[in-house]
């Protein structure tokens, strides 16, 4: 058992042994499981329940341990909501996974989270008007049943999975790998011009050889 993962008193000299100034706490088992939760009032619930959890659990170091939101994607208009309430209670950053789960958000070019016009549109306008941050984390791909049937992926990351490959290591760098190649590769970055946008858990030193990829491929086509 870890106290430290949900009360802050514990975590605080465990950060302290370690060398830790400040924390960004993430829901680790949220970001794996909850994109497959097909409610959409219940994700919506959990959500706001998740998000004024960690709330009261990062003030009691505020200056220390800070929360990243928690948003409730099964629905545009119900994410929306929740990024402007976490907005206002003093959220800096809120988080999103780049897979298709469920199929409502799927990873592909059209029609796309990240496509001109797109159903994640408004959702990218909402993080531009409130200021907020997009944190954009992977995850280990486990081969979850995807409801369009066995042909289709839940994450990029589960090609890896698939091989029998060690999918701690490749399914993380793979997921953000393929996302931010879309989004330097479509005009994201273009269209949302305010956005700021932090990638997690997905380490960097597989960046170097994507943003030259990148660079060849616009030049070519």
């Amino acid at each position: 058992e870890h106290p430290g993962s949900y009360d802050p008193q514990p975590r605080l000299p465990e950060i302290d042994l370690m060398g830790i100034d400040q924390v960004m706490i993430i829901p680790t088992m949220m970001v794996a499981n909850f994109p497959f939760v097909e409610n959409l009032d219940g994700a919506y619930a959990f959500a706001r329940a998740y998000n004024n959890w960690v709330r009261d659990y990062c003030a009691a170091a505020p200056d220390r341990l800070f929360p990243a939101g928690w948003l409730p994607l099964q629905s545009i208009t119900y994410t929306c909501r929740e990024l402007e309430r976490i907005a206002g209670m003093g959220f800096k950053v809120a988080l999103i996974r780049p897979i298709d789960a469920n199929a409502l958000y799927p990873n592909d070019d059209a029609p796309s989270m990240i496509a001109s016009g797109g159903p994640f549109d408004q959702v990218f306008r909402a993080f531009e008007d409130t200021g907020m941050v997009l944190g954009m984390h992977t995850f280990p791909a486990p081969s979850y049943p995807h409801p369009l049937g066995p042909d289709f992926l839940a994450s990029p990351g589960e090609l890896f999975t698939r091989s029998g490959t060690d999918l701690q290591t490749f399914s993380f760098i793979h997921e953000m790998q393929v996302w931010l190649s879309q989004v330097l590769l479509t005009g994201f970055l273009d269209r949302y011009p305010k956005l700021r946008m932090a990638v997690f858990e997905s380490n960097a030193e597989w960046l170097p050889y994507t943003l030259e990829t990148c660079d060849r491929l616009f030049k070519l086509y």
